[in-house]
Order: structure tokens, then C-alpha cells, then sequence
């Protein structure tokens, strides 16, 4: 036998062990309980979803499926936890645009890096951002707020949860698209910066819908325009920023599933088949339209476009506004 012919036979009985490898990974995944974690508190919307994936993956991956919180600011902790985790599919992350995409541009050296260290799974979906206005505001359309702005440079001012939330950088994100100048006005969380609108504190703010179904009929409020390029489900009447000369104004509160980098590809197909799968059992999708999410799902390999996408969007808006980490 030649060292040629050697080496080629053992490059394929290499190829055969890897190739059965997988395949024993796949048959005999899991064979013990699988964790969720994810950076945010109890009762939040990331946490919500993750309960409902646990619930159903526990039954269509027979082995429970536990979720744990890991709060932290930018969800830095539950990302570097599942970052630095081994890659074998029992330790997984459900992580936001924030986190995946806002994060990394407002810290500098992070423990760990989004793109080399983690591995995409699924982008369950997203929750459109509306941008709605106090009803003295004399606007009551879009292309009227605009002109007003225009018309009155640093005298009308947003709401905002925080620096460098989805949120703020929705704001920043206008502003560069249509060369506005507004005051921007930090509370502490989304629930505040509602109230503020209501209050007549400030103008203008962008919401989550379900947060502004309460007061829709109340007068206060008016609703003018949801920032994804499609119509959302709570709200099919409200145009898109998009529809009104900016096709690629995009900054929904996306959600995703994620496990570390290394993870064996076998694995990671199954768990995409069966999140997007839970996503779509029973009542799971009524129930997430209700909190104002559109439920998606993409391939492993979509969902890691859209990271590298959005990691670049952001970090250009996050430059451009000069925001820091808190």
C-alpha cells in the first residue's frame, strides 16, 4: 500500500467516524435535561416565550427543559455564561436584538464574541415598535409629524427607556433618515416613557402595542407608524416607516435561540425543527401575537445573516449618536 493510498484511506475512515459521530449525537440528544438562559428578569417578554419553548420542548425532546435568569445589564452575564459553555446542546441561550446586535457596540471589550462563540439555532421573531405621538401634538399622520419636527428644530422631544435601548436608537435611526432635530428624554423602562406621553411630558415615543391598547380610545394618543418594513398583525392599518420613503428602516425587538459555537450541526438542525415547531403549537402563537409578537422562525444560517446584519446597522446608529453603556 502506498503512503499516498494511506492517506487517502484514512482520510475517508476519518470522514466515516465524524460522519457516524454526528449521527450517534443526534440519535442519543438529549439525554439528560436542557437549560434555557437568558439575561433578563421573570416577566418580561424574552421570558415569557422561553417558558412557553420550555413547556413544549420538554414533550417533543423528552427530557424537561428548565429556563433560568441571568439579569444583567446588556444580558452581558447569560451570554458569556452559554458563550463559555460545552457545545453539546444542554445549555442554550434566548437572547434579544439588544443584546445580540446593541451590546457589543456600547462595550468595548466583551468577554466574548457574538459571531465566533455562539451559534445561531433560530430568529423566533420580533415585536414591531410603533411610533405614536401625544394627541395635542398637531400631527396626525406621519408625513405631517415630520414636517413639524422639521418645522420646529430642538423644540419637540421622545421618550426613551433608556440609553441604547431599541427604543433610543429607533429615535436615532429617524432622526439620520429624515435629518430631524429632537430632544431626546430618558426614563427608566418602556412602561414610563408611555406614561410620560400620556402625561404630556414629552411628544412623541415609540411602544410596543400592547402597551398602548389601553389608552387607544381614551384620545390621548395617536398611533402614526410601526418601524418594520411589513404591516404588524395588532395593527394592519398603521403604514410603515418604511412606505413612507425609508425601505429599509428595520429595528424591531428581535428575539432568537442560541447555542455555543461548536455545537454539533445534527443538534442545531434539530433544535431549529423543534423551537419553530413550539412556536407554532396550540395557542403558543395567539398567545404571543397578544404581546405583540410576529412569530417567525428562519434556518440556523438565516438567522446568523441577520446578526452579522444587524451588528453592523447598530454599531453604525450607536456611532452615529454617540450613546454609551450606562
Amino acid at each position: 500500500m502506498t503512503v499516498q493510498f494511506r492517506a487517502i484511506a484514512l482520510a475517508v475512515l476519518c470522514s466515516f467516524a465524524l460522519a457516524n459521530s454526528a449521527q450517534a449525537q443526534k440519535a442519543d440528544y438529549p439525554a439528560k435535561p436542557v437549560k434555557i438562559v437568558l439575561g433578563y428578569a421573570a416577566g418580561g417578554f424574552t421570558d415569557v416565550m422561553s417558558r412557553l419553548l420550555a413547556q413544549r420542548l420538554s414533550v417533543t425532546l423528552g427530557q424537561p427543559v428548565v429556563v433560568e435568569n441571568r439579569p444583567s445589564a446588556g444580558a452581558v452575564v447569560a451570554t458569556d455564561m452559554v458563550a463559555k459553555a460545552p457545545p453539546d446542546g444542554y445549555l442554550l441561550l434566548v437572547a434579544d436584538t439588544g443584546s445580540l446586535a446593541v451590546t457589543p457596540a456600547l462595550i468595548d471589550n466583551l468577554p466574548y464574541d457574538i459571531v465566533k462563540d455562539l451559534a445561531p439555532i433560530t430568529y423566533t421573531g420580533e415585536i414591531p415598535l410603533f411610533l405614536v405621538t401625544n394627541s395635542s401634538v398637531p400631527a396626525s399622520t406621519f408625513a405631517e409629524l415630520i414636517a413639524l419636527i422639521k418645522a420646529k428644530p430642538g423644540q419637540l422631544n421622545f421618550a426613551a427607556p433608556g440609553t441604547g435601548s431599541i427604543h433610543h436608537l429607533n429615535v436615532e435611526a429617524l432622526k439620520s433618515a429624515f435629518g430631524l432635530d429632537v430632544l431626546v428624554v430618558q426614563y427608566k423602562g418602556a412602561s414610563p416613557s408611555v406614561q410620560a406621553l400620556l402625561g404630556g411630558e414629552v411628544a412623541m415615543t415609540f411602544s410596543a402595542y400592547p402597551a398602548l391598547l389601553a389608552h387607544l380610545n381614551s384620545g390621548k394618543i395617536r398611533v402614526l407608524a410601526v418601524n418594520t418594513p411589513k404591516r404588524a398583525n395588532l395593527s394592519p392599518n398603521t403604514p410603515t416607516i418604511a412606505e413612507m420613503g425609508v425601505p429599509d428602516f428595520n429595528y424591531p425587538a428581535g428575539v432568537g435561540v442560541l447555542a455555543p459555537a461548536g455545537t454539533p450541526a445534527p443538534i442545531i438542525a434539530r433544535l431549529a425543527k423543534e423551537v419553530i415547531a413550539a412556536m407554532h403549537y396550540g395557542d403558543n402563537p395567539k398567545r404571543l401575537t397578544e404581546l405583540g409578537f410576529e412569530t417567525a422562525g428562519t434556518t440556523p444560517e438565516g438567522f446568523a445573516a441577520r446578526i452579522k446584519s444587524d451588528l453592523a446597522k447598530y454599531a453604525r446608529i450607536v456611532k452615529a449618536s454617540g450613546a454609551k453603556a450606562n
